[in-house]
C-alpha cells in the first residue's frame, strides 16, 4: 500500500508541552523529577487524548497538577479536575463529617428525631 501524500496525512499531535508541564509541576512541588518511563507514559496518554480532541490547555493544566501531586494517569487527572471545576468534588476529595445527631444532617422535618 502506498501512503497518502504528506500534505493529506493528519498531523500527529505533539504531546511535548504536556509532558513539560508534568515535569515542571513535579519540580515546583519538590517532587522527584519524573523518570523517562513516566514521561513516556504521560506522552502516550497525552497523544491519545489529543487525538480524542481534548483541548491542549486542559491537558497542560492537568499535567501540571498531576506532576505536583505525584499522580501519573493523565485521563483520570483530567476527569478529577473537571469534577472539581464543576463543584462535584469537595476540596481534597474528602467530604466533611456530619454527626448524625446534629439536627442539620436530616433533610426534612419528618426525619428529625423527637
Amino acid at each position: 500500500m502506498i501512503p497518502p501524500p504528506a500534505d493529506t496525512r493528519a498531523a500527529e499531535p505533539n504531546p511535548q508541552p504536556i509532558v513539560a508541564a508534568y515535569v515542571d509541576g513535579a519540580k515546583a512541588a519538590g517532587q522527584p523529577v519524573p523518570s523517562a518511563s513516566l514521561k513516556a507514559r504521560v506522552g502516550r496518554q497525552a497523544r491519545e487524548l489529543l487525538r480524542e480532541h481534548t483541548p491542549s490547555d486542559v491537558l497542560v493544566r492537568a499535567a501540571d497538577h498531576m506532576g505536583r501531586v505525584g499522580w501519573n494517569d493523565l485521563a483520570v487527572q483530567v476527569q478529577r479536575d473537571a469534577a472539581a471545576a464543576n463543584g462535584n468534588s469537595p476540596a481534597g476529595g474528602h467530604q466533611t463529617y456530619r454527626n448524625p445527631t446534629d439536627q442539620s444532617a436530616y433533610d426534612t422535618e419528618e426525619l428529625r428525631p423527637s
